[in-house]
């Protein structure tokens, strides 16, 4: 397949992933300082293919000049000069950013006509595709040097960037990464380093062809290959003369013998996501072509790790209290199964209490929203400090909260509601100085005494909190 049928490629999947309505790649030329539509698609049969643009020259002109992305996400009357068309075209959102980090390769622009239908991650996103097409055009540089033309296997790439890009969990990700098509890379062993945490070792969540039990190397920054390539995000290509043995993940590693080696870094933005070590058991098996090819899939593995990192955040705040950052009724909810499955079924023990807060509104009312947050989150230290352990404390509604006792028996539930009679009525809530009235509600129920479902026993702990706890004024 020749070079513009790979930028064309790589433009129709951006497109698709971005669902936009025209995406354009326009390549640079330094010396006139002029950028001109290379590969494109689009939804208008009124897309101007012969256009091109000085440098600085409208958003897209701009880009080149500045290398930093400009994202429109509602363009209204803006005279910008943006993706040009034969006839008038309703742009809603305009998304352009540089092709090449230190070197300008050329332009990637994308227009929509749905009301933002751009934002910052799929900013994020596609500059993974940018980066990509900087890869292929700078290739394309250098076999024009060297003389020579490499078939890539773009049609495999494309099905392994689908694949690659809908996996969600980082084991999957990294399963995918060591499983490459062989039409991509070849190679005999593999291993994907996650990194968590930036500065945490690392750890092979996937690995295959190697001897030794990789998965359990620790891997550290700046200690052996792998490590170098993670402390200075650089990759490595390694290559072991006769009779010399060289570290790739940790010190008295058994590994086989390999004496071709690359590690090549997936990082976006100056994180570190991950290092994917590819090796061969021949001399020349990992070339500097390997080692292109291996940089190109962890561009795009890095942009997947953070795009799945960021819907892991997301899915947590959803889970949790905004205010006093416990589980919340939509965790409970979706973990009500598993609870069900682990205790009821198995009749383990299960005690709920309850505290309601019945004069919350009224205390939001009279104190504003910043005193009604800061009391909630002092009643959540002081469940906290009281319930025994172990115990898990639930945000169950507006103004109630739920601690689920595993162990135990009714009798340590009683007196679990005992004690918090005795910490309302006996001591004052002071919230910035100021003591705060309180009209609190308790109710416990136990399995299977009071239900045989956790709905149930919810329920059972809801009505008895009719019963009232006088709070010292």
């Amino acid at each position: 397949m020749s070079a513009p049928d790979n930028l064309n490629s790589l433009i129709e999947l951006a497109s698709n992933v971005a669902d936009s309505f025209s995406a354009v790649l326009y390549v640079a030329d330094p010396a006139k300082k002029t950028l001109k539509l290379r590969a494109s698609i689009s939804l208008s049969s009124d897309l101007d293919t012969e256009s091109s643009f000085p440098f600085g020259k409208g958003a897209i002109g701009r880009v080149a000049q500045t290398m930093e992305p400009i994202l429109l996400e509602k363009i209204g009357d803006a005279p910008e000069l943006l993706i040009p068309y034969k006839e008038p075209v309703e742009i809603r959102g305009f998304l352009a950013m540089p092709v090449g980090r230190t070197e300008l390769f050329g332009v990637l622009a994308l227009d929509t006509k749905e009301p933002f239908g751009f934002n910052a991650k799929l900013e994020k996103i596609m500059s993974g595709f940018a980066d990509q097409m900087a890869l292929r055009l700078n290739y394309e540089k250098e076999v024009l040097a060297g003389g020579e033309e490499e078939v890539f296997p773009y049609n495999d790439a494309v099905h392994f960037i689908n694949a690659l890009s809908g996996s969600q969990s980082p084991a999957t990700i990294a399963d995918r990464l060591t499983h490459l098509p062989k039409t991509l890379l070849e190679y005999d062993a593999a291993a994907a380093v996650l990194f968590d945490k930036p500065g945490a070792p690392g750890r092979a969540v996937s690995h295959r062809g190697w001897e030794g039990p990789v998965s359990e190397y620790e891997i550290h920054m700046g200690r052996g290959a792998a490590g170098s390539c993670a402390k200075n995000q650089t990759p490595l290509l390694i290559e072991n003369p006769p009779g010399r043995k060289s570290v790739l993940f940790a010190e008295h590693e058994k590994l086989g013998a390999f004496p071709s080696r690359l590690v090549v870094p997936a990082v976006r933005d100056g994180r570190l996501f991950a290092v994917l070590a590819y090796a061969s058991k021949s001399r020349q098996g990992m070339t500097q072509r390997s080692l292109s090819r291996a940089s190109l899939i962890a561009a795009l593995a890095a942009s997947v790790l953070e795009s799945a990192e960021a819907n892991r955040r997301s899915e947590y705040e959803k889970n949790i209290d905004s205010i006093t950052r416990l589980p919340n009724h939509r965790f409970l909810s979706e973990y009500r199964y598993s609870i069900e499955k682990e205790l009821l079924e198995r009749r383990r023990p299960l005690h709920l209490t309850m505290v309601r807060l019945k004069n919350l509104p009224f205390i939001y009312e009279s104190y504003g929203v910043e005193m009604g947050d800061k009391l909630l989150c002092q009643v959540a230290s002081i469940l906290s400090r009281t319930a025994p352990s172990p115990k898990n404390i639930f945000k169950y509604t507006d103004s109630s909260f739920l601690i689920l006792l595993a162990k135990g028996n009714s009798g340590d539930v009683d007196h679990l509601e005992t004690r918090l009679k005795m910490v309302f009525e006996e001591n004052a809530v002071i919230v910035e100085g100021k003591p705060v009235s309180l009209s609190v509600g308790l109710g416990s129920s136990s399995y299977p005494e009071d239900g045989k479902t956790l709905g149930e026993l919810i329920g059972t702990c809801w009505a008895r909190t009719k019963q009232q706890v006088k709070v010292l004024p």
